[in-house]
């Protein structure tokens, strides 16, 4: 959050914050739902007092760009509540889309790597050793995996990825109105590794996604391995142009709907709020999930990037 306070002029320090925070909101930096940073972080960040963050933030309050709620913190609430009612927002149903195969991978992993705890076994799969291995034994059983032919590199990490990094992944993701539990963050090597994990659970051949076009072939590539069908549709300076995809979704009915929001590869277009909103109606209206790239919302430079304004809820 880049706000400056400016303890030189006669303007109140909690006024100063305040109206940043507000422009920011107001300008869709900040998505409705965003969680804001406690009032003692943001003291320390910005080297005033605490009592000086919570007028701010009743500031905020009182205007009803923000609210609090326990256990959660200070959120922002600029939009109808109603937005956020379960029976009024109609959420991807990912039971019905998730291929029979791998509706219980959850389950299978975890019977997996128990089966691999059990006693007078060595497992490095679980990153968690099920008790202190004897160390004559333990050389002794590295050496000859080492000794094997077509060797393999050998690592201790959860299969979800390393702890903490899920937990800081979570924390973030509350910077942009996402809520998760860690065991919606898998930890993945690249971009290409966490499409092609999507694309395995969701695709039988004869699908169809709506991707943009032009589109990275990394994309392209493996949606048609997996035997889906992309149906393209053309990116202006605004990105994904939505007047028609309606009717391309009722035609085809996809499996989802791909977009490249920040820095779309190849162009370097973002997409704008307006087409965020579009598509976040449709995914809403059609039960129709939206996988996002997003990766490069974080590095604008030049102009303000709304990575995160309500698509986020279609995930």
């Amino acid at each position: 959050m880049d706000i400056t306070v400016d303890k030189s002029i006669r303007t109140p320090l909690y006024w100063q914050i305040a109206d940043q925070i507000k422009a920011m909101i107001i300008e869709g930096q900040m998505a409705d739902g965003s969680i804001l940073p406690s009032e003692r972080s943001l003291a320390q960040m910005l080297g005033v007092h605490r009592n000086t963050i919570i007028k701010a933030y009743s500031h905020l309050r009182d205007q009803e760009l923000i609210d609090s709620l326990q256990g959660v913190g200070y959120r922002v609430t600029y939009k109808s509540e109603s937005f956020y009612e379960p029976d009024v927002r109609r959420k991807v149903n990912w039971s019905t889309i998730i291929k029979d195969e791998y509706q219980d991978m959850e389950k299978t992993f975890d019977d997996i790597f128990l089966r691999f705890t059990e006693e007078n076994n060595i497992s490095f799969s679980t990153g968690m050793p099920p008790a202190i291995y004897d160390e004559e034994d333990l050389a002794t059983d590295l050496a000859a995996i080492l000794r094997e032919e077509g060797r393999k590199p050998f690592f201790l990490s959860p299969y979800q990825g390393d702890l903490t990094l899920r937990h800081k992944i979570i924390a973030y993701l509350r910077t942009k109105g996402i809520k998760a539990g860690l065991n919606q963050v898998q930890i993945l090597s690249e971009t290409n590794q966490a499409l092609d994990f999507i694309v395995t659970s969701l695709l039988n051949p004869g699908d169809r996604v709506i991707t943009e076009e032009p589109v990275s072939p990394d994309v392209y590539r493996v949606i048609e391995l997996a035997g889906g069908r992309p149906v393209t549709v053309p990116v202006d300076e605004n990105g994904m142009i939505c007047d028609n995809l309606e009717a391309l979704i009722e035609t085809h009915r996809p499996k989802f709907i791909y977009v490249n929001s920040s820095y779309h590869d190849p162009t370097g277009n973002i997409l704008s709020v307006e087409r965020r909103r579009k598509l976040l109606e449709l995914s809403n209206r059609y039960r129709l999930p939206i996988i996002e790239e997003d990766a490069a919302s974080e590095l604008s430079f030049e102009e303000k990037v709304f990575a995160h304004d309500q698509i986020n809820g279609s995930q």
